[in-house]
């Protein structure tokens, strides 16, 4: 009668469970990216409207530079009448009225710019002052799903050493089964040996002539052979079953050593994207100050 083994209860922990943790460690990887690529439009549509307004005010302050190019110009053209007025008697009072009025006029449009373009500098200070609590913001947000996706990794590596504990006891379990199998069935034969033995042998003593003597040691010869042709097959089934278990195991360390490197892997795009959108924080809030200091 040949041995069985009983099924190992690694079964639960086979290529179905490894596989739904990839699906799992799948997923996150694809809510990070597709995290960080909003981040980045985000920040494009931001790059784009903040450049717009600092067109906007470039276009103001070149009006401004006009304007008081036109005032100066007032300026001078005022200076030369009053000087005219001061050779011209009868038109002196008349024409330092006038560019009274004028040079009012001017200090008053000037004054105007001025508070225009202070208000336009401020806005401009809100705006870069917004922009870097935004980016304060998206770091920590970056920060915060780099940590999960770290907590996740570390989860994982949990159930891997687990795994491969388990995986070592069910070995360990499987060989001392198939030991004890052994050696019980090395016992069963030695036994089968010794009964086969003393049949021949009381066979030998109680047969009656040379012919039936010769016979009864045959039977008895071919039944050991018998029975150790059957112990050879149950020794070649169960190194065959333990054989097997050993490749089952080999085949989960093998995927478990691949879950690794994935974790591993969605761990280092996720710091690569955080240190990637800190530079560009930085290189925005850089720009700003110079087009401010401009």
């Amino acid at each position: 009668m040949a041995l069985t083994l009983p099924p190992s209860p690694c079964g639960s922990l086979g290529p179905d469970v490894l596989g739904q943790k990839e699906q799992e460690l799948a997923v996150l990887r694809q809510h990070a990216l597709h995290h960080l690529q909003q981040q980045v439009q985000l920040k494009e549509l931001d790059n784009a409207s903040l450049q717009d307004k600092a067109n906007h005010l470039e276009q103001q302050l070149t009006a401004i530079r006009d304007a008081v190019a036109a005032k100066d110009a007032q300026l001078s053209r005022a200076t030369a009448s009053i000087a005219a007025m001061q050779h011209a008697g009868d038109a002196k009072d008349k024409l330092l009225l006038d560019m009274r009025d004028a040079i009012e006029e001017a200090e008053q449009g000037l004054q105007q710019e001025a508070e225009e373009r202070r208000a336009v500098e401020c806005q401009a200070q809100v705006r870069l002052a917004q922009q870097q609590d935004e980016a304060t913001h998206t770091r920590l947000q970056l920060e915060g799903a780099l940590a999960d996706a770290q907590a996740a990794f570390d989860a994982q590596q949990n159930l891997v050493q687990e795994t491969r504990q388990k995986a070592a006891e069910e070995q360990a379990a499987v060989r001392s089964d198939f030991d004890q199998r052994l050696q019980q069935e090395q016992a069963k034969l030695r036994m089968e040996l010794d009964t086969a033995k003393s049949e021949a042998a009381a066979a030998q003593q109680k047969a009656e002539g040379w012919h039936v003597q010769a016979q009864a040691a045959a039977d008895a010869e071919r039944r050991a052979a018998h029975a150790i042709q059957a112990a050879a097959k149950r020794l070649q089934a169960l190194e065959a079953h333990a054989a097997q278990q050993q490749q089952q195991l080999g085949v989960k360390q093998h995927e478990v050593a691949r879950l690794q490197s994935q974790l591993q892997e969605a761990v280092n795009v996720q710091r690569q994207a955080l240190a990637g959108a800190e530079a560009e924080h930085a290189k925005q809030a850089a720009s700003m100050k110079a087009m401010l200091v401009a």
